[in-house]
């Protein structure tokens, strides 16, 4: 089998219908599905269900396509690691990520190391179910995510459904985030007071399934804490909700990876205000497919998140 069976194959999933992947990639509809039949008499395996509607996987076409999207994409790194263009080397690598400081500033030092040569960075904000999908449909090679200890269970369930697997970096802090012109705190407030955010405006991120929504269920069941805001803000990012709180007397649930931001700080305009010691555990990670095998700026983007962890 070559490398354009492959690509074929891929697109016949892609498009449902032989005729439109032929058109695509420019060969004749009957040589496109001699191809395909003589690459599942190879393999010894059905790869689609054929009906007059069009073509479909079956459960080993799947598995092949995840594995040949794999391939593919590894051949394209080894090209372009090999090609020089202008005295540029292009390298590409797609991540998404629950909008960590660590991720973007290592990114950041990333493409320092390889300047003069061009990288293209793809960096998706996503976080729950929907970075998990960025992962299993190989739109990303790595998720980077929070994990509280509550819910690592359910996640781990939702990795096992779509052939992911999940690897710890590090522990992270857990508390809340507050403007920092926010006057009703100051550097004197190492902890977070219960009583003193009560009925604050409460900020959360939506599509947190593994995050903030479920802390104030769990420090109201397991904690006996009960917050009661006066209002409730849902915004779609980090970035956004960073801007809101610069604006609303409120706060945010979240982790903080305490040990990395050193060297170059924290966001200037929020602040971080840890629970006490065991209030809530917490850990930062990554998820990538079974069995996959990394980039070259993948294997060294994490080699230099893990450095910064203890």
């Amino acid at each position: 089998m070559n490398l354009s069976q492959l690509e074929q194959i891929i697109e016949v999933a892609d498009t449902g219908t032989l005729s439109q992947a032929a058109a695509n990639l420019f060969v004749s509809q009957p040589n496109l599905s001699l191809s395909i039949k003589r690459a599942e008499e190879e393999l010894n395996a059905k790869l689609f269900h054929r009906s007059s509607t069009g073509m479909t996987l079956t459960a080993a076409g799947a598995e092949f396509v995840d594995r040949a999207r794999e391939i593919l994409q590894q051949v394209d790194a080894m090209t372009a690691a090999c090609r020089v263009d202008n005295n540029r080397v292009p390298l590409e690598l797609n991540l998404v990520s629950v909008s960590h400081r660590v991720v973007e500033m290592e990114v950041a030092r990333l493409l320092q190391r390889y300047d003069p040569n061009f990288v293209k960075i793809n960096l998706l904000d996503s976080a729950g179910i929907k970075l998990l999908d960025h992962v299993a449909q190989s739109r990303a090679e790595i998720g980077f995510c929070t994990v509280y200890h509550f819910t690592k269970s359910v996640l781990m369930r939702q990795l096992a459904l779509r052939k992911l697997e999940y690897h710890t970096i590090g522990q992270m802090r857990t508390g809340i985030y507050v403007g920092a012109s926010n006057p009703r705190f100051s550097a004197g407030d190492t902890q977070v007071d219960f009583d003193k955010i009560r009925s604050l405006p409460f900020l959360r991120l939506a599509g947190r399934e593994f995050n903030t929504q479920t802390i104030t269920d769990y420090l109201h069941i397991t904690r006996g804490i009960h917050l009661t805001p006066r209002h409730e803000i849902t915004v779609n990012n980090f970035n956004v909700l960073r801007n809101m709180l610069g604006l609303v007397d409120g706060y945010a649930i979240g982790a903080y990876v305490d040990v990395p931001y050193a060297p170059e700080g924290f966001y200037s305009d929020v602040r971080f205000i840890p629970f006490a010691e065991g209030t809530i555990q917490a850990e930062f990670g990554y998820i990538q497919r079974e069995n996959t095998v990394r980039s070259l700026l993948a294997n060294e983007l994490l080699k230099n998140i893990q450095r910064r962890f203890p």
